[in-house]
């Protein structure tokens, strides 16, 4: 035998194994119990086999215990087994513990010999060092014995859930008498349910027979529908419960029904269908009150709607079944609906309403037996308030100044919805009451009605430093049908002196210089700003109820009262001469009764005081007025005064026009302004365009494929499958009219009614178009569906693409900067090539040093380009991010080119050009400015490509530049054509001694003589002296001053919406005579147009040229009081602008596209040749 100890170490190992198989063996037979037992059970439960008897499941789980009694007895593992097993976890062994468990003592030795005691030796000394019972690791015990615990437990479990299947149903069955044994005819004991019953048309219904103490071989339900057709279904039986059943189809009609089972019939039953009460269509006629002129218009199948504030609404209502009550119910009112006369309306229910506000209804119905209609539809009715007139003052539309003889003109335009009665001017002298001119009759059909009137200060006796005020008024029809009046803004024309001096004074110097205005002028512009605040005031408070923003914006005029009569008070202490502080207790006494007359506005909540609060302070203003100066000095600088009003400063810049200044202006510089965001309204009509668009789109998708697979379908199922299809295209086809309702409501909402006009008018024709095609579906005339359905489709594309065009101007200014950039940057880079191209190569002496380092002009050349590359590329990604939405095609274009400019890495070149060169690596500089002039100039196509997408219109806009470069030519050339005239006429005269008419007629000019330069007359008013405005100039920190926008609270409530101050200061008509006369201004502005409407860099340069040069001329003509040198004027300014026009038709040649098809033969045929050529023709056409 072998040496014991080490036999049992090993037995002990053995003992280790057996345990673990014998456990994982127990684990697999429980487990193997375990399915037998649930296989068992489920056949039990379900019925799926004979019934099992309880005992044969107790059996096997009897022989399953066996089973694993006998597999714990297996006979135990050899002890070489169990070495060979520790062999494999510890190999380092090397077969010696085989070898020694196999070794038995010599015969006759008594023991081991010493090669065996050696190798015994090593193998126990192995033992002590190692664990071999970790053979088997505990963790892989533990987990034998809980898999053998857990398979164990489920055994158990499934055969206790079999034994008790088993004893159920041998119980079930043992109460069961076998129906073989009953006499034939016996009646059997059934429930039916439901029995009879109500249900809706269209569902289904389950129907059960439940048998007691026994049960029938053979069960069937019997039908009958309304016209007598019989049909048989079996029923089921429900596993081993004594149930039978089956499902009913969707039930349309009425149905008696009963059920068969061996030979027998139970009760009859009945299968009533009802309908709940639900709206089909809904129609609504609207009558637009009388003064809108407009027609009756019926909507049909209609949800939503807008309608004029005042129109009358019908209602009508077709429902699938005749009811007992209709309501349409809001949150504060109840409209009761009335049935239509005679049977054959009786499913149309009507009411007529005028809405007063935006209402939203629901259609509640109530049949006969008391049922409700379960989602009561919604209406959502939205009114078309009648707003008031739009007026606008578009010349001058700012606060003028003038002589006593000249003649203000005046154009204004004025438009309402509806028509406009009357359109007039009201003006009003200080002192003397308000007088009205009328200018205009309108008419039902004149939505916008143009006037002129020229109103001069002669006639109404203005005499200088008075105050003319004057606005517009125009008359319509208010939602009451009464005659209502609406005001425009307010604008003063101040009366001035003919002797007022205008001087050149000294720039100044840097930003704190350029506040502009002496405390003087600032506390004149702030009682100006009371004055319009008032008025404004009044404009917007002609409800008998004060509006929300009443207290607080009369508080804030209040304020700003007071704190111009401290500012008046401390002006007038100042003042030294008698006849100033005369004009300055005027003042003050005017502004007090407009503080009291505000105050008690704004204590009692009324407007009732404003038009006498506004008297007072048009009268303080007015003495303000007789305070200025008559001599004036005023400098030019590179930016303008944030201080100044609009008005001073456009008085400024005319008069800077009127003298020879220093103009260091640089004219190229852009001003840089935060880009306006895109109207909201409009970028939500135009992603709903595309929305629609789409959808109907996909929708015509689907229509056609039903159409083929229709005529394709060969059985009533696939029939039906498509029918069933068509219901749910029919239902999107609603939705998509529901939401194009939606679509018009928002597009009649006060922001965006008259400027989506037309768009209306379109979505009109789309909705029609859509509702022919939810028509034609529900009918089920595919054909006729997709024909409308494209028309809508069509239509809702034009629409997008319209709108498109009208939000995507937001892009153009800046596609356009970008542009110029890119290709300046191209330009500059080429340029930095060509330098440093002509860089000498350097003498191969020696390894780079750093005191060989190229010119630091270039290399600071090279830093900068890349900068503006950067920049570039971050104001390419706002735009790709902002164009995104309503631009896909610019951004994605855009993008395109961004990505493959990161590709190109031109920025990476550049740094990598500028450091080869400046360690004079001029070959390796010169292939790394390559690289990076490639990626620049790839990025330029890349933008060009992108610009195209929203300047694709620059031809038009080339035109339009066109159009206005010939009326400013015209101007001159017409100046030139009548001096020549004079010319000849003074000529004349000289030879008979009479007075030319061009002297006569610089002598009357009003714009000439109110530049004259004239010596102040002992009589002439006085002004504030220096002590006056050293004494306003040094108001305490903590009192702002009232002139600056930034503190006037009047600012913000005087530039909030319905500011009508926007007018173009350029009249409608060309200018005339613009270098002698009064509209140079007006075609310097004309020019500078044409400038902005042109992108080439060249063109823009040329045109500023022939500006600058025509104000050069303009300033000699103010100097000398002389004609200008028509010669020059034909040469330096007439002549380039015929020159410019020629350009600007080449380059509308260039640009516009010249793959348009024409026909090859345009001349005409000769009339003796046309004969053979009809032939020619005819034989063409014949194949011959």
């Amino acid at each position: 035998m072998a040496e014991y100890r080490l036999a049992r170490r090993v037995s002990e190992v053995a003992d280790r194994l057996d345990r673990f198989q014998s456990l994982n063996s127990r684990s697999v037979l429980w487990l193997l119990g375990a399915t037998l037992a649930l296989i068992l059970h489920v056949a039990n439960h379900w019925s799926l086999f004979p019934p099992i008897p309880v005992f044969i499941t107790a059996g096997i789980a009897l022989l399953l215990v066996l089973a694993g009694w006998q597999v714990s007895r297996r006979p135990e593992r050899s002890l070489h087994d169990a070495a060979i097993a520790i062999e494999q976890r510890w190999p380092e062994l090397d077969s010696r513990l085989v070898t020694a468990i196999d070794q038995r003592p010599e015969q006759g030795a008594g023991g081991f010999s010493f090669l065996q005691h050696e190798v015994i030796t090593e193998t126990l000394l192995h033992s002590h060092r190692n664990d071999w019972m970790t053979v088997i690791s505990p963790a892989r015990m533990a987990r034998a014995r809980f898999r053998h615990v857990v398979c164990q437990i489920l055994c158990i479990a499934a055969f206790a859930a079999a034994i008790h299947a088993g004893l159920t149903r041998d119980n079930g069955t043992s109460n069961l008498v076998d129906s073989d044994t009953v006499a034939a005819g016996t009646p059997f004991d059934v429930t039916i349910d439901p029995g009879n019953v109500e249900i809706e048309r269209g569902t289904g219904l389950i129907v059960t027979a439940r048998f007691e103490e026994r049960l029938p071989g053979d069960v069937s339900l019997q039908t009958v529908d309304a016209w007598g057709q019989e049909t048989a279904q079996p029923l089921s039986k429900s596993l081993d419960d004594p149930l039978f059943g089956c499902h009913l189809a969707p039930i349309d009609t009425d149905l008696s029904y009963h059920v068969t089972y061996d030979g027998q019939d139970s009760d009859t039953y009945q299968i009533t269908v009802f309908e709940f009460p639900e709206l089909e269509r809904a129609d609504a006629t609207v009558s637009p009150p009388e003064y809108a002129g407009l027609e009756e218009k019926t909507i049909e199948d209609v949800r939503r709607l807008s309608m004029l504030e005042g129109s009358r609404l019908t209602l009508t209502c077709r429902l699938n079944k005749p009811v007992h009550q209709a309501v349409l119910r809001g949150d504060e009112q109840l409209i009761e609906l009335s049935p239509g006369d005679g049977e054959q309306n009786a499913l149309l229910w009507s009411t007529t309403l005028i809405p007063q506000k935006k209402m939203t209804l629901r259609l509640e119905l109530l049949d006969r037996e008391g049922r409700a209609n379960q989602e009561p539809p919604e209406f959502v009715i939205d009114l078309i308030p009648n707003l008031p007139p739009d007026l606008a003052i578009e010349f001058p539309g700012k606060d003028i100044r003038i002589s006593p003889l000249q003649e203000m003109s005046i154009e204004a335009n004025a438009t309402d919805d509806f028509g406009l009665q009357e359109v007039g001017l009201i003006y009003q002298l200080p002192g003397a009451e308000e007088q009205t001119l009328k200018l205009g009759d309108g008419n039902q059909s004149d939505a916008a009605v143009k006037v002129a009137h020229e109103l001069a200060m002669e006639d109404i006796a203005a005499q200088p430093n008075e105050l003319v005020a004057y606005y517009l008024y125009a008359d319509d029809v208010g939602p009451d049908g009464q005659t209502r009046r609406t005001f425009s803004d307010l604008y003063f024309a101040e009366v001035r002196h003919f002797d007022e001096e205008y001087r050149e004074a000294q720039s100044p110097q840097g930003q704190g210089a350029q506040q502009g205005g002496t405390p003087a002028d600032k506390l004149l512009e702030l009682q100006r700003d009371i004055v319009n605040a008032i008025w404004k005031l009044i404009r917007r408070e002609t409800a008998d109820e004060p509006t929300a923003d009443f207290p607080a914006d009369s508080q804030t005029i209040t304020d700003s009262q007071s704190q111009a009569l401290d500012l008046a008070h401390e002006m007038t202490a100042s003042l030294e001469d008698a006849l100033s502080r005369q004009h300055g207790a005027d003042a003050v006494e005017q502004m007090t009764s407009a503080l009291e007359s505000l105050q008690v506005a704004a204590d009692s909540l009324t407007a009732e005081p404003l038009p006498k609060a506004r008297t007072f302070a048009y009268n303080a203003y007015q003495a303000l007025l007789k305070l200025q100066a008559r001599e004036h000095f005023v400098s030019q600088s590179q930016s303008n005064s944030s201080s100044q009003s609009q008005s001073s400063r456009q008085d400024l810049d005319q008069q800077l026009q009127n003298l020879e200044l220093k103009n260091d202006r640089n004219r190229y510089e852009n001003e840089q302004q935060e880009q306006p965001s895109a109207d909201r309204e409009q970028l939500q009509v135009l992603n709903r365009l595309r929305e629609l668009a789409r959808r109907q789109s996909g929708l015509n998708e689907k229509i056609q494929e039903l159409e083929n697979a229709l005529r394709a379908a060969e059985t009533e199922e696939e029939r039906s499958e498509i029918e069933r299809q068509l219901r749910r295209l029919q239902e999107e086809q609603q939705e998509l009219l529901r939401d194009l309702d939606e679509l018009q409501e928002r597009m009649n909402s006060e922001q965006n009614r008259r400027q989506m006009a037309d768009a209306r008018e379109q979505a009109q024709n789309v909705r029609e178009n859509l509702r022919r095609t939810s028509e034609a579906l529900k009918e089920g005339q595919m054909s006729r569906a997709l024909a409308s359905g494209t028309r809508a489709e069509r239509e809702l594309e034009r629409m997008k693409d319209e709108l498109r065009e009208q939000t995507a101007g937001q892009f153009t200014d800046a596609m356009r900067e970008l542009r110029e950039q890119t290709r300046e940057l191209a330009q500059q880079q080429q340029q930095l090539g060509d330098a440093l191209s002509e860089q000498p190569q350097p003498e191969p002496a020696g390894p780079p040093q750093l005191k060989d380092t190229s010119d630091n002009d270039l290399e600071e050349q090279l830093t900068d380009q890349r900068e503006a590359l950067s920049q570039l590329m971050n104001e390419l990604k706002k735009i790709v991010e902002q164009s995104e939405l309503n631009e896909p095609l610019l951004s994605k274009t855009l993008y395109e080119a961004i990505r493959k400019t990161r590709a190109d890495q031109p920025e990476e070149s550049l740094e990598m050009t500028r450091r080869f060169l400046r360690y004079s690596m001029t070959r390796e500089a010169r292939h790394a400015e390559e690289q990076a002039r490639q990626g620049i100039e790839n990025l330029r196509d890349g933008v060009e490509k992108a610009a195209e997408s929203v300047l694709g219109n620059e031809v038009d806009s080339l035109r339009r530049a066109q159009a206005e470069l010939d009326k400013l030519t015209q101007a001159i050339g017409e100046e030139l054509a009548q001096s020549k005239v004079e010319t000849e006429v003074n000529q004349q005269a000289a030879s008979s001694g009479e007075t030319s008419p061009s002297e006569s007629e610089a002598s009357s000019n009003p714009l000439d003589s109110s530049q004259s330069t004239e010596r102040h007359a002992g009589g002439e008013e006085p002004t504030l002296t220096q002590q006056a405005t050293a004494s306003l100039a040094t108001t305490p920190s903590n009192q702002s001053p009232a002139g600056e926008s930034r503190s006037n609270p009047l600012s913000s409530f005087l530039t909030e919406p319905n500011e009508d101050q926007q007018g173009g200061a350029t009249g409608a008509v060309g200018p005339h005579r613009p270098l002698t006369g009064a509209d140079f201004v007006q075609w310097s502005d004309g020019m500078r147009d044409v400038e902005e409407m042109v992108s080439d860099p060249d063109l823009r340069s040329q045109i500023a040229q022939i500006r600058d040069r025509a104000r050069q001329m303009r300033i000699d003509v103010k100097r000398h009081s002389q004609s200008p040198n028509w010669d020059l004027v034909n040469t330096n300014i007439y002549g380039p602008m015929l020159e410019l026009r020629t350009l600007l038709a080449e380059e509308i040649a260039r640009r516009d596209s010249s793959d348009g098809i024409v026909p090859i033969d345009r001349d005409p045929v000769p009339e003796r040749y046309s004969e053979l050529v009809e032939r020619y023709y005819e034989r063409l056409g014949s194949g011959r």
